[in-house]
């Protein structure tokens, strides 16, 4: 589940140290890579942005981006998903638990400055800032950095997208009761749930492939807390939950129990 969707794409994508970006420099155009394949990417389309980003993690963030033709600043703190008591676990040889350093948290969390009602909720990775941008009227834009995908991209272009530019390739969970689309629709509205908020804890185990993928296991577990950061953001608006993570079991080694 984790693997097709998170590597490729977010949609289903910061600290105390702004970083200083001027309206020229955001909107610089951005010189395309020679040749973007988006299917690579899992997108039918996209527009390709250069951003300046400060990369250092747990420090406030402050970057422009260009959306819609408008120049849209976004400020970001660090926000945790880690449980107080959150532990990252390798499995190694013969299925022996280990606790390893998870290093520090990667997530952050803010808003448009001149748009009420806006939400940013993504995390930085080694690439640069993942991150899902929720408007004030509604509208969702999600932003990947290309560099270490396509070939010929620099380190400050990012791919900004909605989420209707994502491939529909048929990827689904192999849990028989979330075999849903990315984009699917359902009938029914929102009610008020009232102003109490409670915590779900969730504890995560990833396969060997996952962990192939990124390449250490405290990645694995800042990826994972990344795409938790995101999703809490629907679970939080409309059904008044936040999910944690107490702990994140990495399997280093096959097989693996997937």
């Amino acid at each position: 589940m984790f693997r097709r969707r998170v590597e490729g794409v977010l949609a289903g994508m910061a600290g105390l140290l702004c970083c200083s970006v001027s309206l020229g420099q955001a909107n610089a155009p951005a010189a395309p890579p020679a040749e973007v394949d988006f299917a690579r990417l899992g997108l039918t389309s996209g527009e390709i942005v250069r951003l300046q980003v400060d990369r250092t993690i747990g420090r406030e963030l402050e970057v422009v981006v260009p959306i819609g033709g408008d120049h849209h600043r976004i400020k970001l703190v660090p926000h945790s998903v880690r449980a107080p008591e959150f532990r990252l676990y390798e499995s190694r040889e013969g299925g022996v638990l280990v606790e390893v350093d998870p290093g520090p948290v990667n997530t952050l969390r803010g808003a448009l400055t001149k748009s009420p009602g806006s939400i940013v909720a993504g995390g930085m990775m080694p690439d640069g800032l993942w991150a899902m941008i929720q408007m004030g009227d509604g509208q969702q834009y999600w932003l990947e950095p290309l560099g270490a995908r396509v070939p010929g991209a620099g380190d400050d272009q990012y791919v900004l997208y909605r989420s209707s530019d994502v491939r529909q390739d048929g990827f689904q969970c192999d849990v028989d009761e979330a075999r849903h689309r990315i984009g699917e629709r359902h009938a029914g509205g929102y009610e008020p749930r009232g102003v109490n908020r409670f915590t779900a804890q969730v504890a995560v185990e990833c396969d060997f492939e996952y962990f192939n993928l990124y390449g250490s296991s405290s990645l694995v577990s800042s990826r994972i807390a990344l795409v938790y950061n995101v999703l809490n953001v629907q679970y939080e608006r409309e059904v008044e939950i936040i999910h944690t993570i107490s702990s994140t079991i990495v399997n280093t080694v096959e097989p693996d129990p997937y």
